[in-house]
């Protein structure tokens, strides 16, 4: 029987065969009964459990092989499913048609994908997330005993499961945490809509089922350089400590789903002060005087923000502002931090050319985000000019600038002299001259 297909739709409902190949040794077949459903992550969690006897093997990615023999490289849902398409497709195989067993299922060659990037699993789980494994058939072929269970440090995705490739977990794959809102995890939430995108992650808004409360989600794969492994444990322990302060999102807890780490904060509808343009100097004070006291909040607490910017200072309906984003936050150690992260464009200039930097940094970037959110767009006007005019700036030329120009100033004829100052006395070069923790909140513009 020989079937010809029409529309790329149709393809995608017709059934298909996905071997995992691991070497001459070992290549497992997948039959999918439904391709169209099928996601990125799902192949990654089918190659996790075939990879589950060697816990130091992790693939992030894959490739497959297109007609000329070349690896083209898969790694979101898009690039699956044209990887599919293309494999199903007449003109690639058999000359435009399919031959079809008499069970229906298309006569066609497998689909092989080489698993890629095969990280050290013990590194990379930093949370030391353990699940039990019941080996199956495939299993054998790693030469592990199909009577027992098998502790590994993933587990996949239970919803399109592989049909050679067995889950047995013995408890629920998502782990839950429970904080403010009582247990927190998929099932106790109802996620809504996208509400943006960060360095690592997006965030969600969700409703929690039990309280009603609103709250914003922050979904964070595990599949991280150390370096934002280590800035997620970070902001779970400094949220925790935050939660005092009305100049600070509250945490509600924070759970774990396999190979995600999902934060849960209070929901601010207003969004980020850098979505606003020019901010009137009324409410520029406000902004200022919680800026300055949730930077005191944290000082008192030995923690600098090291990213204070107008996208990380978020505001709601009942006038609340409040600041967000620990994600490269760290304890202060002997009030010195060494560490050289940060965004460039508000970075102070002790830390663009490496030097020790202190809690003065934070106010290096206070000044310049206040001197944003007064003239409304990026302060330094060479660098704004080129933004403008869509001709792109580098970082490069960012830090340039940072060094080697004046700071920004306000001009006085446009703002009240409590302001200008305030800005001047943010926007010093050397780092000792700026304002003091507990100047910020006595200044008169607060």
């Amino acid at each position: 029987l020989y079937i010809d297909y029409g529309l790329p739709g149709n393809i995608m409902e017709e059934p298909l065969i996905i071997q995992i190949y691991l070497g001459e040794e070992l290549q497992i077949d997948w039959h999918i009964s439904s391709p169209r459903l099928l996601t990125f992550q799902d192949v990654l969690d089918a190659i996790a459990q075939v990879l589950a006897s060697d816990d130091k093997l992790l693939a992030t990615y894959f490739e497959y092989k297109d007609e000329d023999g070349d690896r083209i490289t898969v790694k979101s849902d898009e690039e699956l499913h044209a990887m599919i398409n293309f494999h199903m497709t007449p003109t690639y195989n058999h000359g435009g048609a399919f031959v079809c067993e008499g069970n229906g299922v298309p006569n066609l060659p497998s689909l092989i994908v080489y698993p890629k990037n095969n990280k050290s699993s013990r590194i990379r789980n930093v949370h030391d997330l353990k699940v039990s494994i019941a080996p199956t058939a495939s299993s054998k072929l790693l030469s592990t005993d199909p009577g027992s269970a098998e502790q590994t440090e993933m587990q996949p995705n239970n919803s399109s499961a592989p049909n050679n490739v067995n889950n047995s977990p013995q408890h629920n794959s998502s782990q839950t945490d429970t904080f403010e809102l009582g247990q927190i995890g998929n099932d106790t939430l109802l996620f809504l809509e996208t509400i943006g995108n960060g360095n690592s992650g997006v965030v969600q808004r969700a409703v929690h089922r039990q309280s009603g409360t609103v709250t914003a989600v922050k979904s964070i794969t595990l599949d991280l350089t150390d370096e934002e492994q280590k800035r997620i444990l970070l902001e779970l322990k400094i949220l925790r400590k935050c939660n005092g302060s009305p100049f600070i999102i509250s945490f509600y807890g924070a759970y774990f789903d396999e190979n995600r780490v999902l934060l849960c904060t209070e929901f601010m509808d207003g969004g980020s002060l850098d979505k606003y343009g020019a901010v009137p100097e009324p409410v520029l004070g406000h902004v200022a005087s919680a800026i300055s006291f949730g930077l005191k909040h944290l000082w008192s607490l030995r923690i600098m923000h090291r990213d204070v910017k107008p996208s990380n200072v978020l505001v709601n309906s009942s006038g609340q502002i409040k600041l967000c984003d620990f994600g490269v936050s760290t304890q202060l150690v002997d009030s010195i931090a060494r560490t050289y992260v940060g965004t460039n464009a508000y970075m102070a200039p002790e830390r663009v050319v490496g030097r020790d930097y202190t809690i003065y940094s934070d106010v290096w970037s206070f000044g310049l985000s206040l001197c944003e959110l007064a003239v409304g767009n990026f302060p330094y006007p060479q660098l704004a000019a080129k933004i403008a005019g869509s001709k792109g700036v580098v970082p490069m030329e960012i830090m340039q600038c940072i060094v080697n120009d004046d700071p920004p100033r306000l001009p006085p004829g446009h703002f009240s002299r409590d302001l200008v100052d305030f800005v001047i006395c943010c926007l010093q070069k050397e780092a000792d001259r700026r304002l003091l923790p507990e100047q910020l909140c006595n200044h008169k513009l607060v």
